[in-house]
């Protein structure tokens, strides 16, 4: 199992690492190759203007070893009610065909958003399970929300 993340404030990250502590899977931090800016308003203009135009920004990563994983979490900031640049990227350039994809979103109201439908529309021959949707402010203490998910997906022994 693979975790494969963006996470711009941090949020993102709390939750893949509590992903990892219960299950000890791999994690992979997207990284675009031009980082995104710190200030708030400018961040949220810039992903509305690449959400809008289709944009995908480049990754520093490689993308070549997910293929020795069959189920990958994938995991996100809400940037205007769905994946961030970076994980839209990696969706649509990763060779993910018959893998088992499932989202996580960190957001402050959005909840998962149209992310599972994003998820579907971009890869159209993976499976997908239930999405878990934590607000950002709560990712510190989530750690237990974030297990009953992966023991209702199967993750974990019941």
């Amino acid at each position: 199992m693979l975790v494969v993340f963006y996470s711009h404030t941090g949020n993102t990250r709390t939750i893949a690492r509590h992903i990892q502590a219960l299950t000890g899977c791999d994690l992979l931090d997207l990284e675009p190759v031009t980082p995104y800016p710190r200030d708030y308003d400018t961040v949220v203009s810039q992903a509305k203007k690449e959400k809008q135009q289709g944009f995908l920004p480049p990754l520093k990563n490689p993308l070549d070893m997910v293929s020795r994983y069959d189920v990958i979490l994938v995991g996100s900031p809400s940037w205007w009610g769905t994946f961030a640049g970076p994980v839209r990227t990696f969706l649509s350039t990763a060779a993910l065909d018959g893998k088992t994809l499932i989202p996580f979103i960190t957001h402050e109201g959005s909840g998962l958003g149209s992310a599972p439908a994003d998820l579907r529309r971009l890869c159209p021959s993976v499976k997908t399970g239930e999405g878990l949707a934590i607000r950002g402010s709560r990712v510190d203490g989530a750690r237990q929300q974030v297990e009953s998910w992966l023991r209702k997906a199967g993750l974990l022994p019941a």
